[in-house]
């Protein structure tokens, strides 16, 4: 059975950190306070922010504060965003599928903050770190791994741009693998152009 027969528009898997929200600037901004350090987001070289000297002694007091009531409902939106996902839900269905921070407010806080800035409804949010578990046609991320992963799942699809990743182009995922369906970006008009590519392949009219 094709992708096109199950259903009428593609799905869109879409990130948070990284791709929407900044997480990580915020979050060094902490560690920064804690350990009396400078970092910058150009400094992590890898997923392990708190690998960088000096912030593995204050990761925990870290994470304590990142997992405050509040902190998630207002980091930083990624300028540009809010455009794009506006005009990528008009190609198709965007799901937001982001990792879980275990905390009583963390989860809730993410909720209400795409809610209010994307207008996305909770329905349409799964926290996950086993991203390669959700189908769709296109996954945007920054992670290296997660991408990596969904595209052993779903990038061996028929359709030459159905089943296709976005590795949001980052400091910390500079290390790659060549992989025929993985495009790596930081552009919001690269990233609809994809989107529409794949919409054309598994869902356009042809002549």
């Amino acid at each position: 059975m094709s992708t096109k027969s199950i259903s009428s528009r593609p799905r869109f898997l879409v990130d948070v950190d990284g791709v929407l929200a900044d997480f990580v600037g915020p979050a060094l901004d902490i560690a920064n306070r804690l350990a009396g350090t400078e970092y910058t987001e150009v400094d992590v070289k890898d997923w392990d922010l708190f690998g960088l000297p000096g912030l593995r002694e204050v990761e925990s007091r870290s994470w304590n504060r990142i997992k405050e009531p509040g902190w998630a409902r207002y980091m930083p939106i990624m300028p540009g965003a809010q455009d794009f996902i506006r005009e990528l839900s008009e190609i198709g269905d965007v799901r937001i599928l982001t990792a879980p921070v275990y905390s009583p407010t963390f989860c809730y806080d993410r909720w209400m903050w795409l809610e209010e800035n994307f207008g996305i409804p909770h329905k349409h949010v799964s926290f996950d770190k086993e991203k390669f578990a959700h189908d769709g046609d296109m996954l945007i991320d920054d992670r290296l791994d997660n991408v990596r992963d969904w595209l052993r799942a779903h990038g061996r699809r028929r359709a030459k741009s159905v089943g296709t990743a976005l590795l949001w182009d980052r400091p910390w995922n500079q290390t790659t693998e060549a992989h025929p369906k993985m495009v790596r970006t930081r552009d919001w008009n690269v990233a609809l152009h994809t989107a529409r590519d794949v919409w054309r392949v598994g869902w356009g009219t042809t002549d």
